[in-house]
């Protein structure tokens, strides 16, 4: 049994789910290489198939179709508003009784599943927003966004000056900075160039 399970802000470890034989783990994330946000652990012994990129990449390039579905399911999980916080697929015994002692069919049961981990879904969605919102960033992080902030500005001061423009200069303006200076001679360098050609 492979347990998913997140930690809360105050520390608990909270199960979200049970994963028992037959599931499937990071079928999305594999395919957009995406992060996940929760983490898995196993509570008893487990085997574990995977399969690696490029043996993928190999069976994508001998299946047109499953190369097309692939495909259409990265670009739904890319252009979406809200990221799938849990990618996992429930396998369950379809023998599990319902109230009356019947059994369900697998096809009712997989729906259930399905239905199970969308609602989870929405759940950690919420719960991973509010971690971004809550969270403090740390030394460097608000030292990365001042020096980004810097360079920004810095950027669209030089695009202002390349911007310079010789109807900008007035009659009190007898002397030129060495900036205005340099751009001038920029422009006239490029009009000598294109009267050349």
């Amino acid at each position: 049994m492979v347990e998913i399970y997140t930690t809360m802000d105050n520390g608990v470890e909270f199960v979200i789910e049970r994963l028992y034989r037959g599931s499937v783990i990071n079928h999305r994330s594999f395919i957009t290489e995406d992060k996940i946000d929760v983490n898995a652990r196993c509570q008893m012994p487990v085997t574990l198939f995977y399969i690696t990129w490029d043996k993928m990449k190999e069976i994508k390039e001998e299946s047109p179709v499953l190369s097309r579905k692939i495909d259409a399911i990265e670009v739904m999980l890319i252009n979406k508003d809200n990221p799938i916080a849990l990618d996992y697929i429930i396998s369950r015994d379809a023998t599990v009784m319902k109230n009356n002692n019947q059994t369900r069919s697998r096809k009712e049961q997989a729906y259930r599943d399905n239905l199970t981990v969308k609602l989870k879904n929405a759940i950690m969605f919420y719960i991973v927003k509010t971690r971004i919102l809550k969270r403090i960033p740390n030394f460097n992080e608000i030292l990365n966004m001042a020096i980004n902030k810097k360079k920004r500005e810095m950027h669209a001061a030089r695009r202002k000056q390349q911007e310079f423009d010789l109807d900008q200069l007035g009659p009190e303006d007898t002397y030129l900075t060495d900036e205005q200076f340099s751009l001038i001679k920029e422009q006239i360098e490029k009009i000598k160039l294109t009267l050349d050609d």
